[in-house]
């Protein structure tokens, strides 16, 4: 303030010097300060509080961590009912806040998700986090929601945390060997099992279903080689798990590899053309590899002969060897009377050989290459046979002779 003789005085300006304004009015204003008698005026822009705490939007947090997030409080307006600010949390248990004049706490006790709500009271603004907490404890390995374990194998499991973990499965028949965040699995029953492994701070788990197989890993060519025979060999099981099976091997196998180990009903690779068609594929292989052993889940693709197609064929053969009534015959007879059924119920078809010489893909819609013509095709009312070509001669020929017990090359 500076006086007539020209001497200067610094004055606090207070409050009730001040007066004919409106705090509760945005805008520009006129305020009238009062001292000692003195008055002027100031002209002053009144804002309303913004509340903008920061960072905004959702985040994740590992349990045991926590976030800060700023109120942005202005100093001046601190403890003043225009700035309170109230604080909601959907799920306690998965995490808790603390707040301070100017800041907000979040810390995660519990995997789970909640949400954080923030409210300006005076202006009604509000600001939500949506909070993920991880786990405290997670899987390192066998992270399949079903895990398969071989009778005659152990299976290793590991976890990560920052704390000390338990194992705990639901029956003593599973057997388990703990070593820090580590445990060795192993049970001498089949059956289905459950591991959890817990974190003993937090309290959070993560869990295993078990299945423990009565199968064997297979150890060399001949046992998968066997296995695979069995497999495609069982025409129900493969129409009702639409071709899917699994298998445990001891070596690495790609899908070539099982191919070739693919047999038909009779033994004979599916390969050899020339000997019955009926193609068996891998269409899909699934490889989950533990140290000791291989799993594969195999997919089988059945081709042109699907799953019905090959039931009703094996029925239908079945039903023409016992026809042939073979029992007490010698093996010359046996094959006579197989050759004999042969050439009577098929004739050779020209057609197809001659559409297969002019470099046309064989259609098996219309074209005759299989015994399954002769079993199941119109007869000719004129000769009462079938019409194929020569695979289909051989072919059906080889099926009922190795029913018969015959050795066929």
């Amino acid at each position: 303030m500076t006086y007539h003789d020209g001497s200067k005085k610094r004055i606090k300006l207070t409050k009730d010097m001040c007066s004919e304004y409106n705090l509760q009015q945005e805008g520009k204003q006129s305020v009238k300060i009062s001292y000692e008698g003195y008055e002027l005026r100031k002209e002053i822009n009144v804002k309303a509080f913004q509340f903008s705490p920061t960072p905004t939007g959702d985040f994740t947090l590992e349990a045991g961590e926590s976030k800060t997030i700023a109120l942005n409080i202005p100093e001046v307006l601190k403890n003043k009912e225009v700035a309170k600010i109230n604080i909601n949390n959907t799920d306690n248990t998965v995490a808790s806040f603390r707040k301070t004049d100017q800041k907000l706490i979040i810390e995660a006790k519990h995997a789970g998700k909640t949400q954080i709500k923030a409210t300006h009271l005076y202006s009604h603004k509000s600001y939500i986090w949506n909070v993920v907490l991880n786990s405290s404890i997670l899987k390192v390995n066998n992270l399949e929601e079903n895990i398969n374990i071989p009778l005659d194998q152990s299976l290793g499991f590991e976890v990560r945390c920052n704390h000390d973990v338990s194992y705990y499965a639901n029956s003593s028949q599973l057997f388990v060997h703990t070593n820090v965040h580590h445990a060795q699995v192993s049970s001498n029953k089949a059956g289905m099992y459950e591991l959890v492994a817990q974190d003993n701070q937090t309290k959070d788990r993560v869990f295993y279903q078990i299945h423990v197989d009565n199968d064997i890993v297979l150890k060399n060519d001949t046992e998968v080689l066997n296995r695979m025979h069995l497999e495609a060999t069982q025409l129900e099981k493969m129409k009702q798990t639409q071709g899917i099976f699994k298998i445990y091997v001891a070596h690495d196998y790609s899908p070539i590899d099982l191919d070739n180990f693919l047999f038909d009903n009779t033994g004979t690779h599916l390969g050899d053309f020339y000997k019955e068609d009926m193609l068996l594929r891998v269409k899909a292989l699934r490889r989950i590899y533990h140290p000791e052993y291989r799993e594969y889940i195999i997919t089988l693709d059945p081709g042109y002969w699907n799953w019905n197609t090959r039931i009703a064929y094996e029925k239908k053969l079945t039903d023409v060897y016992n026809s042939l009534d073979l029992n007490g015959l010698t093996d010359e007879q046996k094959v006579r009377k197989i050759h004999d059924y042969v050439c009577l119920h098929a004739d050779y078809d020209n057609a197809s050989y001659y559409r297969n010489q002019a470099g046309k893909i064989i259609d098996y819609s219309i074209d005759n290459y299989s015994s399954y013509d002769i079993l199941f095709d119109p007869v000719d009312p004129y000769t009462g046979s079938t019409k194929v070509v020569c695979t289909g001669f051989t072919g059906l020929f080889y099926r009922l002779a190795q029913k018969a017990g015959l050795e066929v090359l």
